[in-house]
């Protein structure tokens, strides 16, 4: 959540300083106007469903990690066929997030070789209005897209291109070269 919008579709933001210590469970389950604003920002034909579950747990120096599941049922248009179908996606996510100086010592702590490949991603800046957890289970959901949608049993063979419908051989544009090295 680097840049969220000033009013996304569906927000449910969770103050830090007010959870339990042990953390807390929050239900995904935004209201159909919701579901309809979401599909729209997502250039969906239609989201029926987006529900899930979000844990925010203490992690590391005074900081939460967000962990939730959620599915969904996305109505897309095909990219070959242009008819819409309907494609349902589970996904889960795990987002951190430590206050400005627990961040600076992770950051000098954890420094990553060049080139190195780790599986997690490094924890962001814990927001000091709130960790919207609609908002990110938003962007997992974007996240999670196919950008290509293929409606199931849809040809997969390229479309061909308008000079390969014809029989005629190609004429070789260097063929002109060949007839320059004959007259010199």
């Amino acid at each position: 959540m680097r840049h969220p919008d000033p009013s996304p579709e569906y927000s449910l933001v969770v103050l830090p300083e007010k959870l339990d210590p042990d953390g807390e469970t929050f239900r995904l389950a935004p209201a159909p106007a919701q579901l309809s604003a979401i599909a729209q920002r997502l250039g969906l034909l239609a989201l029926s469903r987006f529900d899930g579950e979000v844990a925010v747990t203490p992690w590391g120096r005074g900081g939460w990690q967000i962990a939730g599941t959620f599915t969904a049922i996305v109505r897309q248009e095909c990219v070959v066929s242009l008819e819409p179908f309907e494609e349902g996606l589970e996904e889960t996510f795990v987002v951190r997030y430590l206050p400005q100086k627990a961040l600076t010592a992770y950051e000098k702590d954890d420094e990553v070789m060049v080139g190195e490949v780790t599986d997690e991603d490094p924890p962001e800046l814990l927001p000091s209005s709130g960790i919207d957890i609609g908002e990110l289970a938003v962007e997992y959901l974007s996240l999670s897209l196919d950008p290509y949608p293929r409606k199931p049993g849809a040809d997969k063979s390229p479309i061909p291109r308008e000079n390969s419908l014809s029989s005629a051989p190609k004429e070789n544009p260097f063929s002109v070269l060949k007839d320059l090295k004959k007259t010199t």
